[in-house]
């Protein structure tokens, strides 16, 4: 099972900016949160957080979510694995 956000915005300076969430299993059983972002055309940043399961895992995500939309960034990409925001 995989659920992943994507999202795009705006930066202070008026670049434009992408986020991206997403849960997958890890190789150990457990599952990995991995967010990637920067500003689009560029070379971006990542973190990996560990996650023993999987209902924890997409708390995180849909906190993420909810995070980066009160910093105005909109979704992005209707995609069939793509996880909803609302709980």
């Amino acid at each position: 099972m995989s659920a992943a956000i994507y999202m795009t915005g705006t930066g202070a300076k008026g670049n434009a900016r992408f986020y991206r969430a997403f849960v997958t299993a890890d190789l150990l059983g457990g599952w990995s949160l991995v967010r990637e972002w920067g500003e689009r055309g560029a070379a971006g940043h990542s973190k990996v957080d560990w996650v023993e399961e999987l209902p924890d895992a997409l708390d995180q995500l849909r906190h993420v979510a909810r995070r980066k939309a009160r910093e105005g960034f909109q979704p992005i990409v209707a995609a069939a694995h793509a996880y909803p925001l609302a709980a």
